[in-house]
Parts: structure tokens; C-alpha cells; sequence
């Protein structure tokens, strides 16, 4: 569920969302670098297991801890926002969009 910037901040702090906590989320994600997941081939990902996220696609989730943001390498799309890449290698991920199977 998304939370728009003029709803009531769920923090009850009395501030529009887009003033409390929208705005520092913005500012945190404006500071992560975005990578490129890596493309594999259909022939590749049929011997591994994939998988499936079922995500906001056009959101990404955002996991919070660490300051990297993983895209679909197919589409661009963020996955994950707030991670590190580097806890996350060699992960097969299917794009629920475009079908491609991309490695972390």
C-alpha cells in the first residue's frame, strides 16, 4: 500500500506524509546508487531454481538497511531499494513484467 504525500504521516506526528517521513525517504533513496541486475539466458535459468517476487514493480520494496538499489536489468525497473548488493549474489530473479530472468 502506498501513501500518498498529502495523507496523515502513519508516525502520528500530525504532518502530512510528504513532510515527515516521505521526505526523508526520498532524501535517503536519493543518496543510494542504482544497479543493474545482469540479463541471463532462458538456457541458463532452466537448470537453477528462479525467483519470483511479487513486488510493486514500479515501486521497488524497500528492504532499509542497506544504501543500494538493485534494478531489472531487462526493463530497469527497481526490485529492491535499500539493500546491500553485495548480500546478494548470483540470485536469480524473475521480472514478473518482462519475463527475464535476472542475476544479482
Amino acid at each position: 500500500m502506498k501513501i500518498q504525500d498529502a495523507e496523515q504521516c502513519p508516525c502520528r506526528s500530525g504532518l502530512r506524509f510528504g513532510e515527515c517521513h516521505g521526505k526523508r525517504i526520498k532524501e535517503r533513496q536519493a543518496a543510494m546508487r542504482h544497479y543493474r541486475m545482469t540479463v541471463i539466458p532462458e538456457s541458463q535459468a532452466g537448470s537453477r531454481d528462479v525467483l519470483h517476487l511479487f513486488t510493486a514493480h514500479a515501486e521497488g520494496t524497500d528492504f532499509g538497511g542497506g544504501m543500494d538499489i538493485l534494478d531489472f536489468g531487462s526493463c530497469g525497473s527497481p526490485l529492491m531499494i535499500g539493500v546491500d548488493r553485495n548480500m546478494m549474489k548470483r540470485l536469480p530473479i524473475r521480472c514478473l513484467t518482462c519475463l527475464a530472468v535476472n542475476e544479482t
